[in-house]
């Protein structure tokens, strides 16, 4: 199974709105994206995520990607 999902971040976001300021954003705009991400998504520590995975019966293979809270992980059924 591939699995992309959005995880917590050691950063707490700061590289995400490094990104997005880079990318033209004005500051308000960007604390604004971040803060919807906080406050609408139930994001969960990889540790979480992992833990989860393994109880519903999958191994994780290997992660694949991760950026901006983003990860990716390959994962096989036990």
């Amino acid at each position: 199974m591939l699995l992309v999902d959005a995880v917590e971040t050691e950063d707490g976001d700061a590289a995400l709105n490094q990104w997005l300021l880079r990318r033209g954003h004005q500051p308000a705009e960007a604390a604004a994206v971040i803060e919807r991400m906080r406050k609408n998504w139930h994001r969960i520590s990889q540790e979480r995520l992992t833990r989860l995975l393994e109880q519903a019966g999958f191994r994780i293979k290997e992660p694949f990607f991760m950026a901006f809270g983003y990860l990716g992980i390959l994962a096989e059924k036990a």
